[in-house]
């Protein structure tokens, strides 16, 4: 089928019209006339994301994170980005990035990373548009649990080996969960006015943390890859839902930048 097809149907579940203005997601890269049968999901798009793709024969690239974030001047072989950009081109490869449109709508990022928690009776922890009921994060509850038996919880659920917690667990229990993909510390006072216990995000930084244990509030930081990798299986489901025809690979190898050594 057509990249114009596919971007489509992406459109349809999470327009880049949603995006924030200093956001830039939708189709980036080729030509939408392009034949695909093979598709790359990947957080972010780099040179390693780009090789495996190319190694794979696969014709399009669909990511959470922009590559081009604001104006280019130049593409040329000079540049990182001007020699990612004419190596697509060149290889009729298809480069789509949805990004704070998916972390709003419904099946988005957080809504994943809330049913990898397994969290119920949940709703949105800010929303944007009432009428859809889309927003960003989510609160939701858990039967009780002690508060480091939950960080153990995380750490299996979300697949995660270290991560960093603010405030004290000691004799703490948890059953009310906010979560947000992405960096979520500019949410901790909604989290706290939320009913939340304990938010989960990533890109937490040392004075957030204190703001939060002023506010009796626990703060888990899984990182900021660990609380949106999710969101690539349910698209690819969803992309298999709407043509069982299609072959989605998934880059599971973290960015240089996510490493823990």
């Amino acid at each position: 089928m057509k990249a114009s097809e596919i971007i489509e149907f992406m459109e349809e579940w999470a327009p880049s019209s949603l995006a924030e203005n200093w956001d830039n997601s939708g189709f980036q890269i080729g030509e939408d006339f392009v034949e695909v049968n093979k598709i790359l999901l990947a957080l972010d798009l780099d040179s390693d994301v780009l090789a495996y793709a190319k190694s794979n024969n696969c014709q399009m690239i669909i990511s959470h994170h922009p590559f081009i974030f604001s104006g280019i001047k130049s593409i040329t072989n000079k540049t990182y980005d001007g020699k990612l950009i004419i190596d697509m081109i060149k290889n009729d490869m298809v480069f789509y990035p949805t990004h704070t449109n998916m972390d709003q709508v419904e099946d988005g990022v957080s809504q994943e990373l809330a049913n990898k928690i397994k969290l119920r009776d949940k709703f949105v922890l800010d929303v944007t548009d009432e009428e859809n009921n889309f927003g960003y994060g989510i609160v939701g509850k858990v039967n009780d649990i002690k508060a480091i038996d939950f960080i153990t919880l995380v750490k299996n659920n979300l697949d995660v080996k270290n991560l960093t917690v603010f405030g004290d667990i000691e004799g703490r229990y948890i059953k009310n969960v906010a979560v947000m993909g992405g960096s979520g510390a500019s949410y901790i006072e909604s989290a706290k006015n939320s009913g939340a216990d304990v938010l989960i995000t990533g890109d937490v930084k040392y004075h957030d943390g204190q703001l939060a244990n002023k506010l009796g509030l626990l703060v888990i930081d899984v990182g900021h890859y660990h609380t949106e990798k999710h969101i690539l299986n349910k698209i690819g489901q969803k992309l298999k839902i709407f043509n069982k025809g299609l072959e989605v690979l998934i880059y599971e190898n973290p960015s240089p930048l996510y490493k823990i050594y």
